[in-house]
């Protein structure tokens, strides 16, 4: 079963010193409760948005058409495609 639900977070139980220290190639943020870092998914690895997966920089987790985020669908995170391009709007 999958929870949609947003995490539940007490910020006064924060311990950040007993966080893992995660080793990261694209770079860290801060989980749900703010509290923990968790490494942000590189260009070309698999995201699964449910799990609160975030891509670096300017990417994005793109799902396969018609998947559905509450399912756990999986994705590969990837460069934002532009909304126009010279080709249309030139």
């Amino acid at each position: 079963a999958f929870a949609t639900s947003p995490v539940k977070c007490d910020s006064s139980k924060c311990d950040a010193a007993a966080c893992k220290k995660p080793d990261c190639k694209c770079g860290t943020h801060k989980d749900a409760c703010n509290c923990c870092d968790v490494c942000y998914k590189c260009p070309g690895e698999q995201c699964v948005p449910l799990f609160q997966d975030k891509c670096s920089g300017s990417n994005h987790c793109e799902l396969e058409a018609g998947a559905a985020i509450i399912t756990g669908a999986r994705g590969i995170c990837t460069a934002k495609k532009a909304l126009f391009d010279t080709e249309h709007h030139g």
